[in-house]
């Protein structure tokens, strides 16, 4: 299953219409420039970006928002080899859901997500609040900042558990490393009854997406100003995908650590939850290493 940002609308791919990896080259070219969405024409200008993340923290401190992300792209003009770069993700990141789809709804993505957004496994479901960024191996507490997102997200969760009739338990927040940073990461869980089908479960997920940890708190209210401030469509950044299982069982992951890839260039996006205690300098060079994630796995096609 794969949703875009705004959970427009699902797009199911058959097992039996899964490709080889060999493959995926000519998928991605066949696909090229038959996407819904207007795949982003340039690059965020730090400028930019630092109006938006100003933007933001002034919409907070008169309380109109709790939460808002930031998101940016990077649009690099590069032919990359798409099933060596899929593999050198797998190579790199084995704890991480690496994923690769392409869609003419979609176009091409690729990605390593840290970010659980819903799981189902027999009569069990689970979510994960993943949010609050620093550097891999920072020494000391949590600063107040990225403490307050953690709870925002946890907030929202486990107040979505709750209003489709569940009785969540969250365990957390513990810090969790993914590439070259880490978060702080609450699970939350919580137990169904077989008469909760694919049907209601996936009410749960758009319900859950997006969540405050790509889009913000109130959801209504942050999306108005990623829309009044971002000048490209993140499409299915901030979205999520994964697999369903014939038995009722699935494994939904939030789109992120994430490129949308074309033939002949490809565009990184990356973005930070800002608080009113939010930098605009240290949000963009959260953003520089979140991108790195995917960018150093990044292998190009030798072009004769």
């Amino acid at each position: 299953m794969i949703s875009s940002f705004k959970s427009e609308s699902n797009i199911f791919i058959p097992c039996d219409s899964n490709c080889e990896l060999s493959d995926a080259q000519a998928v991605m070219d066949r696909n090229q420039g038959k996407s819904t969405y207007r795949f982003p024409q340039v690059s965020t200008e730090r400028e930019d970006h630092r109006r938006e993340v100003c933007d933001i923290v002034e919409c907070e401190k008169q309380g109109l928002v709790r939460k808002v992300v930031a998101a940016r792209c990077r649009v690099s003009v590069d032919s990359v080899d798409i099933a060596e770069t899929f593999r050198e993700l797998c190579r790199r990141y084995p704890d991480a859901f690496v994923f690769l789809f392409s869609t003419p709804e979609s176009g091409t993505w690729m990605g390593a997500t840290p970010e659980t957004l819903l799981i189902r496994k027999g009569n069990q479901i689970e979510s994960m609040a993943l949010a609050g960024t620093r550097r891999a191996g920072t020494a000391g507490p949590w600063d107040e900042k990225n403490c307050k997102e953690q709870q925002v997200v946890t907030e929202h969760i486990t107040s979505v558990f709750r209003d489709c009739g569940f009785e969540p338990e969250s365990n957390g927040p513990i810090t969790r490393q993914a590439g070259g940073i880490e978060h702080q990461m609450t699970i939350v869980k919580a137990k169904i009854d077989d008469e909760y089908g694919s049907n209601a479960l996936n009410v749960l997920a758009r319900r859950l997406s997006p969540t405050p940890a790509v889009c913000g708190m109130p959801t209504t209210e942050a999306m108005a100003l990623i829309e009044a401030n971002e000048s490209f469509e993140r499409a299915y950044y901030g979205g999520y995908c994964g697999p369903c299982e014939a038995d009722g069982d699935f494994r939904l992951y939030v789109n992120l650590r994430s490129g949308w890839f074309e033939p002949y260039r490809f565009c990184l996006m990356a973005g930070g939850g800002i608080m009113p205690e939010s930098d605009a300098d240290s949000e963009w060079e959260e953003t520089e290493r979140k991108m790195e994630t995917l960018n150093k796995a990044i292998i190009l096609n030798q072009i004769q």
